[in-house]
């Protein structure tokens, strides 16, 4: 259409008095409906609602109602208006919008010819809208407003996206034209589908078409009140088949409309399932090309892809293929492939502060990169402890004042140095699900029992919470105090041990010192992780044979099984520190010059 439904006709843009000029070269005289005329093009819309408009002006004008009938018709007969209906329950057509426009317009003959179908279409006994049916009855509709309707529009999604737009069409129907607008083919199809119900009631119909479909007369007749599709295209194609000889048939009183909407039917029908296997067919392949990107993040060489290059693969590899569908393409994939669902809770692809990991990587992942920090997190603790010792009371070293500080000081290293890792530890929950992930997917574990070699690393026993941050870093902070000590000078060494301070910070950081539970523990995880580091685990689980499966479950069974109890392991006890001796001045003086000697030996 020409017109955009958008915008007022002119006469909404003039002043009361050419406005009233207006009204007066198409007769509208009545005082009230001049001013009912006045209120709604000041209240212009591309469909005014008929029941606000009449509610707010009750108090204002008498039988309202009747005079903004009045009112609109006399627009409508001068081809400046149109009242747009609905059905109440008991059928009847009551005015539901006011529609305004230029004399004439486009506007104006789309919803003239909408009202003139839709009243053809109440009753199935009525014929369909032809254009020789209009030339009978003198109405002329512009030919240069009419657009074909090709056959193959015919479908759900062409109707859908016809609806929002304001057309006139006309399709042809068994030789005639048939009309429409873009707004009331669905209405047809309706009307189409009533109209062949309504005749197959017949008994002479159906039984000819019980003949003609080679089934039982009750069966047709318990069907022809079910929707199934298959079974009223068969039935509307065999009707269009033998057309003649059923026109022919004088006990049937069968007219060409009947064939009309035998023909709309089943032209609908079969676009419909063109539609949905080439909707199919186009869901396969966006399917298809999302499990392109999936891959392209499991393959990644360095496990993490960044967000930035995750966005720039799926631009670069299909943008110009879907085209303006690509953002819906973008979005479907990174809701489908990013986010979690009901049958799993860790999405395909990870979306981290870092980039994003495939899930078969992600545990993975994060255990390399944790095992690089627990061997730099000894060494920089381990300076700590040596700064602590030099310098008792310095203000900056207060991890080693108590667990809760030492926690938060491993915490806050561990945010410094690698946010991944920082990351999953804070989402406890997301890399509980990646641990039990990696179990099913690269190990074969089938249940959480046989996971627990693997979630005792960082979960507490029999619950889903993460350990203490000491704990699952193995940082046993008598054993980092014996190792300082131990790189002190020997005339340190001494010292300290003289003056009682070895003893003393021996005591302070006993507090600190890890459960010998959580010792053994780590002794046999050591183990393990030595044990599965000689496995084959890197391919996931789906893409061995049964056979492999089978043979790496068993590997795994006797790894857990052949590895020490953690009860009982081999492991060297804590050094205790030697029994402090008091020395009385004179016993100092002479050890004193045996550790001068010793060092002047050295």
């Amino acid at each position: 259409m020409a017109e955009e439904p958008t915008n007022p006709p002119a006469y909404v843009r003039f002043d009361q008095k050419q406005r009233e000029e207006f009204l007066s070269q198409y007769g509208v005289t009545s005082s009230v409906q001049r001013e009912l005329f006045h209120q709604l093009c000041n209240s212009w819309r591309p469909e005014v609602d008929f029941d606000q408009f009449v509610v707010g002006r009750r108090a204002q004008f008498d039988h309202v109602e009747q005079e903004v009938e009045s009112l609109v018709n006399r627009l409508k007969t001068a081809r400046m208006a149109h009242f747009i209906f609905r059905k109440n329950e008991k059928g009847e057509r009551l005015p539901k919008g006011i529609v305004l426009c230029d004399e004439g317009s486009d506007r104006y003959w789309f919803h003239f010819l909408q009202d003139l179908i839709q009243r053809a279409c109440d009753n199935p006994r009525n014929p369909f809208l032809t254009l020789n049916l209009l030339k009978s009855r003198d109405v002329v509709l512009p030919p240069k407003l009419i657009e074909v309707l090709e056959m193959a529009s015919v479908a759900k999604t062409p109707i859908e996206a016809l609806a929002k737009t304001e057309k006139l069409l006309m399709l042809t129907l068994q030789a005639e034209t048939v009309m429409a607008t873009s707004q009331t083919l669905s209405v047809l199809l309706t009307f189409a589908s009533s109209k062949l119900r309504y005749l197959l009631k017949n008994p002479e119909v159906t039984a000819a078409a019980s003949r003609l479909l080679n089934l039982g007369l009750n069966d047709v007749t318990k069907r022809l009140d079910d929707k199934d599709s298959g079974f009223w295209r068969g039935l509307a194609e065999t009707l269009l088949l033998h057309r003649d000889d059923l026109l022919a048939d004088r006990r049937l009183h069968l007219d060409l409309s009947f064939f009309q909407a035998a023909e709309l039917f089943f032209t609908y029908l079969t676009n419909q399932l063109e539609e949905q296997k080439k909707v199919k067919e186009q869901a396969q392949e966006r399917e298809t090309d999302m499990r392109e990107i999936e891959q392209l993040v499991l393959h990644e060489k360095e496990i993490l892809l960044p967000s930035v290059a995750l966005e720039s693969h799926l631009t670069l590899l299909f943008k110009d293929k879907y085209g303006q569908e690509f953002e819906d393409f973008r979005e479907q994939f990174m809701t489908q492939f990013t986010q979690a669902g009901q049958k799993s809770s860790l999405a395909p692809l990870v979306v981290l502060g870092s980039g994003v990991v495939h899930r078969n990587n992600l545990y993975k992942h994060f255990l390399s990169r944790f095992d690089s920090l627990q061997t730099l997190a000894n060494q920089e603790f381990l300076i700590r402890m040596g700064r602590r010792m030099r310098q008792p009371n310095n203000s900056q070293e207060l991890a080693f004042l108590n667990p809760e500080n030492m926690d938060q000081a491993l915490r806050e290293w561990t945010e410094k140095n690698d946010a991944v890792v920082h990351e999953l530890l804070s989402k406890h929950k997301l890399l509980a699900e990646a641990l039990i992930h990696h179990g099913r997917t690269n190990l074969g574990l089938a249940s959480v029992d046989d996971m627990r070699d693997l979630m005792i690393r960082f979960f507490r026993p029999g619950v889903m919470t993460l350990r203490r941050y000491q704990e699952m870093y193995g940082l046993d902070v008598q054993t980092l105090y014996e190792e300082a000590f131990r790189r002190l000078s020997v005339f340190s060494q001494f010292w300290r041990r003289l003056t009682g301070r070895y003893r003393i910070q021996a005591e302070e950081f006993r507090a600190l010192a890890l459960p010998k539970e959580r010792k053994q523990e780590l002794a046999a995880e050591k183990r393990s992780r030595l044990s599965v580091a000689g496995a084959k685990d890197e391919l996931p689980i789906e893409n061995l044979s049964p056979e492999e499966k089978k043979k790496r479950r068993q590997e795994w069974r006797e790894r857990k099984q052949s590895a020490p109890s953690p009860s009982k392991p081999k492991e060297t006890s804590p050094v205790k520190p030697a029994p402090v001796k008091q020395y009385n001045e004179k016993e100092r003086e002479t050890a004193w010059s045996s550790f001068k000697d010793t060092v002047k030996k050295d």
